[in-house]
């Protein structure tokens, strides 16, 4: 197949799917739509979409160098935009005790 023939055959499906997206996501139920839902689907594309890029990339170091750090680059800012809405919570925690005594002491 020629490379015309392939793009426009990945377009097809992407717009189908994303037709059907639309259509079932009126079918859904509530808790489907939650936030941590839409969070495993974005997950779940950018594992695809770098899957897809090894895929279509020439097998040589770089690229597949490139690809490892360009995954580890966006799972990493993803692990740190969850971590930082949770700044006294979570795997990486910030102690309350010198807040505490700093609003004590400005209390005063």
């Amino acid at each position: 197949m020629s490379p015309m023939t392939v793009g426009l055959l990945v377009f097809a499906c992407l717009f189908g799917a994303a037709l059907l997206g639309m259509r079932l996501r009126a079918r859904l139920p509530g808790h489907h739509l939650s936030t941590e839902a839409k969070d495993s689907v974005r997950v779940a594309m950018a594992t695809v979409l770098f899957l897809s890029f090894g895929l279509f990339a020439p097998f040589n170091g770089t690229v597949i160098d490139a690809l490892t750090l360009s995954a580890m680059s966006v799972s990493g800012a993803i692990f740190l935009v969850l971590e930082l809405a949770l700044p006294y919570g979570g795997l990486i925690s910030i102690s309350s005790g010198p807040l505490r005594v700093a609003l004590a002491q400005l209390g005063h």
